[in-house]
This record gives structure tokens, sequence and C-alpha cells, in this order.
């Protein structure tokens, strides 16, 4: 059987070539304007610090509890850090989820450490000695402090309070200058016991 050998045409061949490249083109600029289209709606691309894993109140960052990445402007919270370099050594004050922005409002100012790293302006560290009875709180925790005095009915003189450290015998809140006042009162009068709220719950007005 005799083999045919096939002659390419110079014109079929550059009429491929044309036509290649431009679907390549027309898909490119189609790409390329998808890619506009997005950054028009949703704002040119940020870096954002953001954590690697759960964040409990009192750490101090450190470059391997945050990391950068990008992400689009309409999407990033007002206050977000934007580098390692302006959170790394500094305090959370409120817990953080793997994956969350870290925010300015997450963290104590910079150089400030210890329980004062925790407290905004008003506000007191105040150990509250707790017995046996008191549920198992821990750093961060929102608590109510509950007085009971003798002969008398069992009422809040704290109300979502922050708990900052738990020892053995008390536990140490962030009280406003008045909610001291009255947590010392009842300490000195009676009987106090925490009761742990709702993250999400609001203090009653």
């Amino acid at each position: 059987m005799r083999l045919r050998r096939v002659t390419r045409s110079p014109v079929g061949y550059w009429l491929a070539v044309i036509l290649l490249a431009a679907a390549t083109a027309l898909f490119v600029a189609r790409v390329v304007g998808a890619a506009e289209e997005q950054r028009a709606r949703f704002g040119a691309r940020r870096p954002v610090a953001v954590a690697v894993r759960r964040l409990e109140v009192g750490r101090v960052l450190t470059g391997d509890d945050v990391v950068v990445r990008e992400m689009p402007a309409a999407f990033v919270p007002t206050g977000a850090a934007a580098s390692q370099g302006a959170v790394v050594g500094r305090t959370v004050v409120v817990a953080l989820f793997e994956g969350e922005a870290v925010l300015e409002a997450h963290l104590a100012p910079a150089g400030v450490r210890g329980l004062g790293a925790h407290l905004t302006p008003g506000r007191r560290a105040m150990a509250v000695p707790v017995g046996a009875a008191v549920p198992a709180v821990r750093a961060g925790d929102a608590v109510d402090v509950l007085a009971t005095f003798e002969s008398e009915k069992t009422f809040a003189v704290a109300e979502a309070v922050t708990v900052l450290d738990v020892g053995t015998d008390a536990v140490t809140l962030a009280l406003s200058v008045d909610e001291a006042s009255r947590v010392a009162d009842a300490v000195a009068r009676g009987a106090v016991t925490l009761a742990v709220r709702s993250p999400v719950e609001n203090p009653t007005p």
C-alpha cells in the first residue's frame, strides 16, 4: 500500500496560528475583564494579619501566631492590622478564632503588659474570693457578680464583667469604679457568686 505524503499548506498553517492567537487573546481579555470587574466591586486587595490558631485572652502574640493574607478591601474589617509587626508583642484582650482578622480592638496598646493590658480607661482589676460552687470560668469569660446578704434576696452587683485571671481561691475581674465598690461591699457583708453569661448576651439596661 502506498502512503501519501500530506502536504502542509502555508496559508492554512498561518491561518490556524492566527485563529489560535485570536482565541487566546479573547480568553485572556475575558479573564482580565472579570478580574477588573471583581476589583471594582470589592476593591483592591489589601494585606491583613489573621490568627493562625485560636488565641486566648492574655496571650502575648509572636510571629508564629499570625500570618498576613490578601483580602478584597470590601471584606477587610475596620481597624484590621496590615502586618505582623503591628501586632507581635501585644497582648490579646479579646479571644480570636483561627482565620480571624486581628483588629486593634482585639489587642492592648503596644508596650502594655500584665493585668493593665486588659483594662480600658475607667476599669479596675479586682480579685474576688470565690468558693467551690463557682463555675469553671476562664480568662475572657463574661460573668455576673451576684451578692447574697443574710435575710435578703440575691441580686447582681455587677453584670457582664470580664474575667482577667483565675486563681485557686479568687477570680480577677475587670470592673468599673462603681462596680468595684459594690463588689467590695458585697464581699465584706455577705456571700458572692459568679454566674457565667452567654458571650453574645447584652447586659440588662
